[in-house]
């Protein structure tokens, strides 16, 4: 019988730590407000000359102050994600763990064992977490 979601989650979190999985926050929206102000004003001030150039130099600006941006994902995952987002989470895990023989596994540390054992099953499972993230507008970095 499949873990509880909370150990699911709690196993999410394990794999996490064990390969430094980080969340990048997302700062996309940001910086293209940032490189279009800076563009308008360059092109007001400089004509299309100044447009190019406010539009670069702002561009420098956003990439920079946005630059790692970063969280760890059990961080993620256990204080910034609500709860039907953390069940959604889970019962993607589940699936990617679907060949799984959940007679012998009593806890997420067992699953722990069991998927960092198997290079095949621990990469389809941060395969779900990456869609995961990425569809709620995260990047899954490691």
């Amino acid at each position: 019988m499949p873990l509880p979601r909370s150990e699911i989650v709690r196993f999410v979190g394990l794999l996490s730590q064990h390969r430094d999985l980080k969340i990048t926050v997302s700062e996309s929206f940001k910086g293209a407000a940032i490189t279009g102000l800076g563009a308008l004003l360059g092109g007001l001030l400089g004509g299309p000359r100044g447009l190019a150039v406010g539009g670069v130099a702002a561009a420098v600006f956003a990439g920079i102050s946005g630059s790692g941006k970063y969280k760890s994902a059990i961080e993620v995952v256990m204080q910034d994600l609500t709860e039907p987002q953390r069940q959604e989470l889970a019962d993607s895990v589940m699936s990617a763990l679907r060949r799984v023989d959940w007679t012998s596994i009593a806890s997420a540390t067992t699953l722990m064992t069991l998927v960092t054992s198997d290079t095949v099953l621990e990469g389809a499972v941060i395969d779900v977490m990456q869609s995961f993230f990425s569809d709620i507008g995260m990047s899954l970095t490691f």
